[in-house]
């Protein structure tokens, strides 16, 4: 049965389709309005691998968000006819309560947010689904125009080819993302999908085969922070250069300040209830409803990928997350009040990634109270930052700044709690 608190988040939702109707006829039936604009039935019938793009999109947990008012007051919509079984048992409150906390995340930057839902993939096709549907609902992407116009004259084989061509890009990515943020579509991983689900009462790892998921306080603290990070990317949008070349390390460690800076952390944690004595409980215990998902495995990257993976997480969500925590305590904003907090999300969020490095530069500028002629060299050597021997503390001794007091502050002092990968 729902309970109050999944009905306080719920937009109303469409009826559950019949048991005999075509993966089709079932998509067809549980897709919001918005969603079923995007996707006629001759994309629906498309192939795109062992099935149809149809049968992956039901097969996914999916919500819209509605967004009227502020964050607090958005509603999730089930957008698939696993997501309306599983808000229709005891299982959805607690599922709801995960979402609503990374909503949370947006704060009072509402206005720049293009956070659209969630996906909580299956399998590789349901990620390749998910790619689908945020193509669809990104306005002017060149492939989403083109999967447009193959629906609309219903060249059904054509645009299944065109999604099959995906599917390596997909399959790469798989090896090292727990979720990812597609044009504010969040898409979490078929591992991260099952623990969250498991944290939910939705879904039980099989002891034999899914042991990884079974760690109840490695999985809850990664999924307290994994959430809030995707949606950061969606409280700014990023820019088109956000992910090319260094340049990346500025907004993943945004995302990562603001989700798993143990202050932000713990808060996340008391709110979604993501325990670890939540989620042994729920190991403890039949799910709430069975999805039929049964077990998926991870694909894995080849030893000389994975090493190059592991040094570029560290740069680019461990070591920038102490960077830019250190930079905006330079830019006066401390993390021990919620003023701080509130200081440093509009200097690393305000504006789209591109704008950070002259932000702080002006805010630092300011504080302390340099000459203005400085800007241009300060904004160059915070660009680089991430790189720098000592960090934000190789900064401070350039410019003569005397740097903050207390814990949290020079290379060598981390704040970090975990990286974006999912735990091994």
């Amino acid at each position: 049965m729902q309970t109050d608190s999944a009905r306080s988040t719920l937009a109303p939702s469409p009826p559950a389709p019949t048991l005999r109707a075509s993966e089709t006829e079932r998509a067809a039936a549980g897709l919001t309005p918005a969603s079923r604009r995007l996707l006629p039935d001759a994309l629906l019938d498309a192939r795109i691998g062992r099935g149809t793009l149809a049968g992956s999109l039901n097969d996914q947990v999916r919500f819209r968000v509605e967004r009227k008012g502020a964050p607090a007051d958005w509603t999730l919509v089930p957008d698939s006819p696993a997501a309306l079984a599983v808000v229709q048992s005891r299982a959805g409150a607690n599922l709801l309560r995960q979402l609503r906390v990374s909503m949370a995340g947006t704060g009072s930057l509402s206005r720049v947010s293009n956070l659209q839902g969630f996906i909580l993939a299956k399998d590789t096709e349901s990620v390749l689904a998910g790619m689908v549907l945020s193509t669809l609902d990104t306005h002017g992407d060149v492939d989403g125009a083109k999967l447009r116009r193959l629906g609309d004259l219903g060249r059904t084989k054509v645009a299944g080819r065109v999604i099959r061509g995906w599917a390596p890009d997909v399959t790469a990515g798989l090896t090292t993302a727990g979720a990812w943020n597609a044009d504010g579509w969040v898409t979490f991983m078929p591992d991260t999908a099952r623990a969250m689900l498991t944290a939910a009462g939705a879904y039980r790892p099989d002891r034999v085969t899914e042991t990884r998921l079974r760690r109840a306080g490695t999985w809850s603290n990664y999924l307290a922070g994994n959430g809030p990070h995707e949606v950061q990317h969606s409280v700014s949008k990023p820019t088109r250069t956000a992910y090319v070349g260094d340049a990346r390390w500025i907004e993943e460690g945004t995302a990562n300040v603001f989700s798993r800076t143990p202050v932000i952390l713990k808060a996340n944690v008391r709110a979604s209830g993501l325990t670890a004595r939540s989620y042994a409980g729920h190991l403890a215990h039949a799910p709430a409803v069975d999805l039929g998902w049964g077990t998926w495995t991870r694909p894995v990257q080849a030893p000389g990928d994975a090493d190059k993976s592991k040094q570029e997480q560290s740069r680019n969500y461990g070591r920038s997350q102490q960077v830019l925590h250190d930079l905006v305590r330079l830019a006066g904003a401390d993390f021990r009040s919620r003023a701080g907090r509130e200081l440093a999300f509009e200097l690393l969020q305000a504006k789209s990634m591109r704008y950070t490095p002259g932000v702080l530069a002006d805010a630092i500028i300011a504080l302390h109270h340099l000459e203005p002629s400085l800007r241009e060299r300060l904004r160059t050597r915070i660009k680089t930052a991430v790189d720098l021997p000592n960090g934000a503390a190789d900064i401070a001794r350039e410019f003569g700044i005397r740097t903050p007091a207390g814990h949290g502050f020079a290379a060598g002092t981390p704040v970090i709690v975990d990286c974006d990968m999912p735990p091994a």
